[in-house]
């Protein structure tokens, strides 16, 4: 029992690892894409186009991401079109937290 319960430990330190470097690594990967557009200043769609695609393409579990503007309108949207065909680019934002949190911590 005493095996298996240090085998489970050692498992599950390994797992949690993994996971806190996948995690670090996406995290690395957003703070790199938001410093090219900071330091090019390029703010055109095509620019956050392919910043969005070459993230997606790193790491297939971006959809879904987007730039936007400071009232959280989309400038550009990974993918552009949603299920029904729709751009999201152009979308409101405004309501979500993450937004709210951005609007009291802009940092």
């Amino acid at each position: 029992m005493r095996k298996a319960a240090d085998h489970q430990r050692v498992s599950t330190q390994q797992i949690a690892d993994q996971i806190e470097t996948f995690v670090e690594m996406h995290r690395r990967t957003i703070e790199a894409a938001a410093t090219q557009v900071t330091t090019s200043g390029e703010r055109s769609k095509d620019k956050f186009d392919a910043i969005l695609s070459a993230m997606y393409h790193q790491f297939p579990g971006f959809i879904n991401m987007y730039f936007a503007d400071k009232n959280a309108k989309t400038l550009a949207f990974y993918p552009e079109f949603n299920a029904k065909g729709e751009s999201m680019v152009g979308a409101d934002f405004s309501f979500r937290d993450h937004y709210k949190k951005l609007l009291q911590e802009p940092k």
